[in-house]
């Protein structure tokens, strides 16, 4: 049985070959296969995509993950963006009626305390920030306050697919970085590579660190407790304030060491 790093590894694998073999898929195609490929080959992650929240095509995140941990947990809003072998600036200022669609993201990341992110997919090889010398996966994580401030506050520039992958760490680091995988520590892996999207806490605990819980919010709770076969019709209705502007709902309950 795959432990959970290899999920994530995997998963992150097949998305670079599938975008190298097929150029032209579409975003949409990769981030609905991707999320459910990895809900679907360990009981830890649960995902679901939501129905009727139609503002969250615009306005929201591709989903919202929730990484689990003993002590913490970490809320995050993600948006999938597909990167370009030339200059992906279009793709990142991207703008529709509603605005910047990275401000929208930075701006509902900040209103339900969650860090912004972006989830980019490449089919090519760079260096990361992550000192692991993988070149093989296809899905890369930025912060998205990063991303702001070297692309959008400076002003209109070439973006290479270079630029934004030295950004980022593969997607396998977020459950294979041994600053997560043995310490179990969040709060160490994010200072580490992502401490723009951190703000610095008025007293130590946990909870007054952006993004950071140290107790679960009910609807994330209630998910975990509703049955491997979907959500219940009254789901959705009930936790609409939680979750309407996002696509989809990913969980990975790392509480308890893998078996």
């Amino acid at each position: 049985m795959q432990s959970d790093c290899e999920v994530l590894r995997n998963a992150s694998e097949y998305v670079r070959t599938w975008q190298l073999k097929q150029p032209a898929v579409k975003e949409e195609s990769l981030t609905d296969w991707l999320l459910f490929e990895i809900s679907s080959k360990t009981p830890r992650i649960r995902y679901v995509a939501f129905s009727r929240h139609t503002e969250a095509r615009e306005t929201g995140a591709d989903w919202e993950w929730w990484i689990l941990f003993r002590d913490l947990s970490v809320r995050l809003r993600v948006q999938a963006k597909k990167l370009l072998k030339m200059d992906n600036y279009a793709g990142i200022a991207h703008t529709n009626r509603h605005g910047l669609q990275i401000d929208l993201l930075l701006a509902a990341a900040d209103l339900v305390n969650a860090l912004p992110f972006y989830a980019f997919y490449s089919g090519g090889a760079s260096t990361t920030m992550c000192g692991g010398g993988r070149h093989d996966e296809g899905v890369f994580m930025a912060g998205g306050r990063k991303v702001h401030a070297d692309f959008i506050t400076s002003g209109r520039k070439v973006i290479s697919e270079s630029d934004a992958l030295s950004r980022c760490t593969p997607l396998s680091c977020f459950l294979c970085c041994p600053l997560l995988h043995m310490r179990r520590d969040p709060i160490e892996f994010f200072r580490h590579y992502y401490a723009n999207e951190l703000e610095a806490p008025v007293q130590p605990q946990a909870e007054n660190i952006r993004g950071m819980y140290s107790s679960l919010p009910r609807f994330v709770s209630s998910f975990l407790e509703t049955s491997e076969e979907g959500l219940p019709d009254w789901w959705e209705q009930k936790y609409q304030s939680a979750v309407y502007d996002t696509k989809g709902l990913l969980v990975y309950d790392g509480r308890e060491d893998e078996g």
